[in-house]
């Protein structure tokens, strides 16, 4: 006992004497302890406080990077845009030759169109649900905008009425999938921004661009004494850039159109459904007038090919000036007053122009008044009208739910 008490009393200075690390933890004294343990706090904190100012380094890095590559994603999403929107306009002034050239009707050729919306009403249904469940947006667009690409060269060669309508429907595939995808990725590119305004009526200005200077190409070819087929080529040469663009970007980060699925609005609303029945309206008219304004002048109302054409020119020109004013009035006013505003304006203009040419074409000769007044003034009114409906509802959307729009819900 004696020896236990002499060598328990001894047992500090033995621990002092003895300093070997590996039994220090085992022979140090509680004070020891704490005082260790607060030495290892106040060096965890200096640590961590230069892994915050590192990391807050790296954030700024990351942050610049991110601004450049979702400036890249917007250039090239525009460039889409603007392809098919060369392809979308190019066949109403070409419906005439093409009907020619296929050996077919004029209604048969009109068909086309019906062959390009299912295909559009396909991508834009399968469109939003492959950006929500693939982790490659760029390749989701980029397959369908090849094969425009490539059809759009084939066109001026093409003889078989029904390879046509295949290739108008994979045409119709791609329009619906970049519109729809188009929307849902510059909405979730730009949504903390306050530019995503601007950036979504500047991508529909885009479409409207390129819808503006097809008739343009067209034009210019029979000004030329060219076939008006061989206008196609340009579609082809305009789509191409946004081709490369996505295969780069496949190979890069992607956006996500939802980051968190908790905050996600749902798929299915009254206010998406009521969006929806709306665009669906929408979208039938603004590409309806803008591929048959051209044929119908020149059939019902007997107006020249030059003529015909520029009132096409003039659709889209006002289109896109449309949403150049929108891009910059809409921050500032109530949207769905703007909204509202607009479709009066479209169904009275409507109203001017079937009530002057539906049952007396003759009052609307070209050069007379009442071609200027009841089918040229009508003819940009309408495109004026119609201009920021598309982008304005898919905002008013977001808007109302106070949620982000998925891709599905799109």
């Amino acid at each position: 006992l004696n020896h236990s008490k002499h060598s328990c009393g001894s047992l500090p200075s033995f621990s002092a004497s003895l300093e070997l690390p590996f039994s220090r933890t085992v022979t140090m004294s509680l004070v020891d302890i704490i005082g260790a343990t607060a030495d290892q706090d106040v060096d965890r904190m200096e640590e961590g406080k230069s892994g915050a100012e590192s990391a807050s380094s790296d954030s700024n890095e990351l942050e610049r990077l991110s601004d450049l590559h979702r400036l890249s994603w917007t250039v090239f999403i525009n460039l889409g845009m603007l392809g098919i929107g060369v392809a979308l306009a190019m066949l109403g002034p070409t419906l005439i030759p093409f009907s020619e050239q296929l050996h077919t009707s004029l209604a048969e050729t009109s068909a086309l169109f019906t062959f390009r919306a299912s295909g559009y009403l396909v991508g834009a249904l399968v469109c939003g649900k492959l950006l929500d469940t693939t982790g490659n947006p760029a390749f989701v667009l980029l397959l369908p905008l090849a094969g425009t690409c490539a059809g759009s060269f084939a066109f001026p060669f093409l003889t078989s009425y029904w390879l046509a309508g295949f290739l108008f429907i994979f045409q119709g595939l791609a329009m619906g999938m970049l519109d729809t995808g188009g929307n849902v990725l510059i909405m979730a590119i730009w949504r903390d921004s306050k530019y995503l305004n601007g950036h979504m009526h500047a991508m529909h200005f885009f479409f409207g661009l390129g819808a503006l200077v097809a008739p343009l190409f067209v034009s210019a070819w029979v000004g030329r004494g060219l076939d008006p087929m061989s206008a196609w080529v340009v579609t082809g040469a305009v789509v191409a850039p946004s081709v490369l663009g996505f295969f780069i970007l496949g190979f890069t980060s992607q956006p996500k159109t939802v980051t968190d699925e908790s905050a996600a609005g749902p798929v299915f609303s009254k206010t998406i459904v009521l969006a929806g029945a709306f665009l669906f309206a929408y979208m039938g008219n603004e590409v309806g007038y803008g591929g048959y304004i051209t044929a119908y002048a020149s059939t019902w109302l007997k107006a020249s090919d030059l003529a015909s054409t520029n009132l096409a020119t003039l659709y889209w020109a006002s289109l896109c000036l449309g949403r150049v004013v929108a891009a910059f009035v809409t921050p500032y006013v109530n949207h769905i007053k703007y909204i509202f505003g607009h479709v009066i304006g479209a169904l009275l203009a409507a109203v001017i122009l079937t009530s002057v040419t539906a049952h007396y074409p003759g009052s609307a000769e070209e050069g007379s008044t009442g071609w200027w007044l009841g089918v040229v003034l009508p003819t940009a009114g309408i495109g004026l009208a119609l201009a920021p409906l598309f982008p304005g509802m898919v905002l008013i959307v977001e808007e109302i739910q106070q949620a982000p729009l998925t891709g599905t819900a799109a």
